[in-house]
């Protein structure tokens, strides 16, 4: 605390922040010690020694999954709001005047999938969609009980996934959600 005080009152809050933040990343060392942990404990140990508001915070495996796949599904979600925003500004303003391309008021939707960003966004949660979709048929081929199962997908759900509660083989899987 007393060196983001000194770091602020020397600096300004905002050349503090930029400073805070390079503080916070891992030099080699402590990379190289991280990449050389075999448990996902240890991985735990290093970071609470390292981010020092992690401590009195029970820090576990589950825990750091949770916190790791929000992170991830908050950077994706903002990555890509910025690339369609980027790309709605682009294509809606051209020449300083509001030049739209159609006469319904419509941004033509196949100007996202020219983005490389976005493509590669959208190929990783389509990635995401297909590994949960065989991952709850597997179970539900193995284990009746899958309701507890959507409650640790974070990554990759999607509506018709939830129509898998009420297959009961693979006749209504095909029905349900093949040909539909």
């Amino acid at each position: 605390m007393h060196v983001q005080y000194t770091c602020t009152d020397k600096y300004g809050y905002i050349i503090a922040e930029i400073n805070g933040k390079e503080l916070q990343l891992f030099n080699s060392d402590e990379y190289n010690s991280l990449k050389q942990c075999e448990t996902i404990e240890e991985i735990c140990i290093k970071l609470n020694r390292k981010y020092k508001f992690l401590e009195g915070t029970e820090m576990n495996k589950n825990e750091l999954k949770k916190s790791l796949n929000k992170t991830l599904i908050n950077e994706y979600e903002n990555i890509l709001k910025c690339t369609n925003d980027n790309i709605n500004n682009s294509y809606n303003y051209k020449d300083g005047i509001n030049d739209y391309d159609n006469n319904d008021n419509e941004i033509d939707n196949n100007i996202h999938t020219t983005n490389p960003l976005n493509t590669i966004l959208e190929y990783y949660i389509e990635t995401h969609k297909i590994k949960n979709f065989f991952f709850i048929l597997q179970s539900l081929t193995k284990n009746k009980d899958i309701n507890n199962l959507f409650t640790k997908i974070d990554i990759g759900d999607f509506d018709e996934l939830k129509t898998l509660k009420f297959c009961k083989d693979m006749t209504d899987v095909q029905k349900y959600c093949i040909e539909n």
